[in-house]
């Protein structure tokens, strides 16, 4: 049976804004190397670094697999692309799903992702000092993994996927090292189970004598410099033969000897497939300096946060609890609430929304991960509810978001289905990787309601007039109603209230309400919208109706607020 090893979280590393393959691909090569086997050898580097942490603890290294080497990098580059940072992407596609569309068949899966590490080093470093990424890389259920290296204006993303299926038999020279410079490398095999006795060929035809079966062994490699591929036949105590290969550049300057007897050998396969590195174009700059921040007894570093939930919450640290028998350990902070209690921004910097997930990139090397989130119409657990039940109406990946402001709904959803409704929140910090919230968390200031974050803050009501901003889904042009979700609501004094119950509104502005959207500068036509826009609505308010006559403004790519503060009167010449 098919089984979904899941365990790994987001690192955030060290800004950095450009990238060039030469801080990678140690030590240098001479001219024999093609340009093919050093523009690939970035990614092979990075996993040789993984596999010799393995190795010292006495796993086995893992072998490059073409499917899942193109997963990581299209999801380097598209996270690159399109500016998030998250293992779910934009459109709620999840690790698994991408594995799966690339056609490998798994047991188990997992992923680690890290934002700006410089070198290999740096990226092993800070999973290996994170507990979710250490055990993903050390998990001896694993065997096959694919990288990918992609730079963005955020700075270089690493992505890394490990994989097991029923067909994972293979061998690893090197620890997956790209090119040699030495002639004697070390073999593995992995996958094989109750072997009697192998063999190895340097060209397929000719075979060395059958052997003992070893999982390890040292194999001298011949010839001019150049790709040499290493094939291996495996006998089981049943009889059957198994034929592997695998290859590694020789770019050795020590003369070729005569080609000793070895008593084992073993192969790498190389999975072809379009592995390439981005390379930002441009100078060099300087990665921002990160904050220092203090730390609590454990040595955890303490950010300043804003609690993600409003109102009470009952809870105590479950970071790093084992979850899934066992499996894996639990890399956030579990905060119970009922479904569609609001949540708040943490922090503040740019949000990404995708699924029942939610991510804040700070600007100052911090990013907090929700999941979780209500997934079911209200008063139900039906799971067919749309984004309006999901985050705060009006807010679309990429915003800004301040510190404090309404970002969505807390729910089941996910592996959540199960238990009680709550928010998982995690906390990623430059340097440190993912790390235990409880500290923060403890220490974060607690709001009673959302911060109010408006859309043409200087337009204000007066006269006895109100604002409504709504998050806009069609205007009826007959009936002269504009339908929306209502996102807040302001009044004359300038007070504003957020409205973070899913609160869907139909503005009847009547025979003499507004017909045209008037922005500061321009006016444009009611049903030019459209549904997602944001739009504002400031009038007297008429029994029988919201508003006697009205003016309303809409995001729109030409709007832009006044400099000072605005008074509207609707009874102004051209704004009716």
């Amino acid at each position: 049976m098919k089984k979904n090893y899941w365990a790994s979280i987001a690192v955030v590393g060290g800004l950095l804004t450009t990238f060039g393959i030469g801080q990678y691909a140690a030590p240098r090569y001479s001219a024999a190397v093609p340009p093919g086997v050093r523009q690939e050898a970035p990614l092979y580097n990075l996993i040789h670094r993984i596999n010799r942490e393995r190795t010292r603890t006495g796993a086995r290294p893992l072998r490059a697999n073409g499917s899942l080497m193109k997963t990581a990098q299209a999801h380097a580059e598209d996270m690159a692309r399109r500016g998030y940072f998250a293992h779910s992407s934009p459109e709620g596609v999840q690790p698994w799903q991408r594995v799966e569309q690339a056609g490998y068949r798994y047991n188990y899966v997992g992923e680690n992702i890290v934002l700006g590490a410089r070198t290999a080093d740096m990226a092993t470093k800070l999973w290996m000092d994170s507990p979710g990424h250490r055990s993903n890389i050390l998990d001896g259920k694993f065997v096959e993994t694919g990288v990918g290296i992609a730079a963005g204006k955020r700075g270089v993303i690493m992505v890394q996927v490990f994989g097991r299926s029923n067909e994972t038999m293979n061998v690893v020279i090197e620890n997956e090292l790209p090119i040699t410079t030495r002639r004697n490398v070390n073999v593995t095999l992995n996958g094989f189970e109750r072997m009697k006795r192998m063999r190895h060929s340097l060209d397929g035809a000719e075979w060395s004598t059958w052997r003992p079966y070893s999982s390890t062994a040292n194999l001298y490699l011949p010839g001019p410099k150049g790709m040499t591929v290493v094939y291996v036949q495996v006998e089981s105590e049943t009889g059957n033969v198994i034929t592997v290969f695998d290859s590694i550049f020789n770019d050795s300057d020590e003369p070729a000897k005569v080609l000793p007897t070895s008593d084992e050998a073993s192969t790498r396969q190389v999975m072809g497939g379009d592995m390439r590195v981005l390379q930002d174009q441009g100078n060099e700059t300087v990665a921002p300096e990160m904050p220092k921040w203090p730390l609590d007894k454990k040595g955890v570093p303490i950010v300043p946060l804003v609690f993600p939930v409003l109102g009470p919450v009952k809870w105590s640290d479950t970071f790093g609890a084992p979850r899934d028998g066992g499996k894996r350990k639990h890399m956030g902070q579990d905060l119970p609430a009922e479904k569609m209690r609001p949540l708040v921004a943490a922090i503040s910097g740019t949000v990404y929304m995708g699924g029942d997930t939610l991510s804040i990139q700070g600007d100052n090397g911090v990013a907090c991960t929700y999941i979780h989130l209500n997934n079911d119409l209200p008063g139900t657990d039906d799971g067919k509810a749309g984004p309006e039940f999901t985050f705060a109406p009006g807010l679309k990946s990429g915003d800004r978001v301040e510190a404090g402001q309404f970002v969505g709904y807390n729910g089941d959803s996910g592996n959540a289905e199960q238990t009680i409704p709550h928010l998982h929140f995690e906390l990623h910090v430059a340097g440190y990787g993912t790390v235990n919230a409880y500290s923060s968390l403890m220490r974060a200031q607690k709001i009673q309601a959302a911060k109010p974050v408006l859309m043409f803050p200087d337009t204000l009501p007066g006269g006895g007039m109100k604002r409504i901003d709504l998050h806009f889904e069609r205007f009826d042009a007959e009936k002269n109603q504009i339908y929306g979700f209502v996102i807040s609501e302001t009044e004359k004094s300038g007070k504003t209230k957020m409205v973070t119950k899913p609160q869907r509104k139909v503005l009847n502005l009547g025979p003499d309400g507004v017909k045209s959207v008037y922005l500061p500068t321009e006016a444009i036509d009611l049903t030019t919208l459209a549904p997602g826009d944001r739009i504002v609505v400031i009038g007297k308010p008429k029994p029988g109706r919201d508003f006697d006559t009205a003016i309303a403004l809409a995001d729109k790519p030409s709007a832009s607020s006044t400099t000072i503060p605005t008074v509207i009167d609707p009874s102004q010449p051209g704004r009716r």
